[in-house]
């Protein structure tokens, strides 16, 4: 991340502040990190246990899987939605934050000039104001995850009622067991604990890629002048070499309608 940064040509620096990239460089990578050593291994464990449980739910009996799927369908609607949302919210999370890191450094590294001219309050008044943007967002962010956990808690028990009455039904008609609902219920037990795990840390995980967003559209900015390569200029070029300056227009990469050069 340090040398994508640090290859870009000056343009590039023009239109980024110092305190977004520092922000990018230290909080959104570490999110990055915690999410990679703990939340996606638990994502990908819970998803490969419950894949063997699914496997003995059919085993057992299909109706009771089928049954079982019927009542949790809402929970499979809910999550995909909750996941774009948390996307969108942790990336406008992430850009709050770094612009709150923006005015911080560029206040810390012209301190002399604050002081000189006393504007503290101003200055805290701008830090404030991205505070509480990322606070807002924040705060929404919570309440649907705290939704989200409802809901999911909400359906997952409260199939195992509507399992016990299905189990009855087909176990008076002689197409189920005791010893083979005894079975399914355990099983079901270990799937909504896992599921209810993937649930916890599904948001997470989204989040992180909506971080990962703002981080990939640095590597993928392309500089006009590279740092690296080009032809060498060799003793011959400088002995016969002539340079020619015509026709010279120049503008700032972030005001290109006011024309510096010309």
């Amino acid at each position: 991340m340090f040398k994508q940064i640090i290859n870009k040509d000056i343009a590039f620096f023009d239109a980024r502040k110092t305190g977004d990239l520092i922000s990018r460089l230290s909080s959104d990578t570490s999110k990055i990190e915690g999410a990679l050593s703990t939340q996606v291994s638990i994502l990908i464990k819970s998803a490969l246990f419950n894949s063997v449980v699914v496997f003995m739910f059919f085993y057992i009996s299909w109706q009771m899987t089928l049954f079982t799927f019927g009542v949790m369908l809402p929970t499979m609607f809910f999550g995909p939605v909750y996941g774009k949302f948390m996307r969108k919210i942790n990336k406008t999370i992430s850009d709050g934050k770094a612009d709150a890191s923006s005015i911080a450094e560029e206040a810390f590294v012209n301190i002399r000039t604050v002081k000189a001219f006393a504007t503290e309050d101003s200055e805290c008044k701008a830090y404030s104001l991205k505070n509480n943007w990322v606070f807002k967002n924040a705060r929404k962010a919570a309440l649907a995850y705290g939704v989200f956990q409802f809901t999911m808690t909400f359906v997952m028990f409260g199939s195992l009622d509507a399992l016990v009455y299905f189990a009855a039904f087909l176990n008076k008609n002689g197409k189920l067991t005791i010893g083979e609902f005894t079975m399914f219920q355990f099983y079901m037990f270990s799937f909504l604990i896992n599921f209810m795990t993937v649930a916890s840390v599904i948001g997470e995980v989204m989040g992180v890629i909506g971080t990962t967003q703002a981080i990939a559209a640095i590597f993928m900015t392309e500089s006009k002048i590279n740092t690296t390569g080009g032809e060498k200029v060799t003793e011959e070029t400088i002995q016969e070499g002539t340079i020619t300056l015509q026709n010279i227009e120049f503008t700032y990469p972030t005001k290109q309608d006011i024309q510096v050069i010309n």
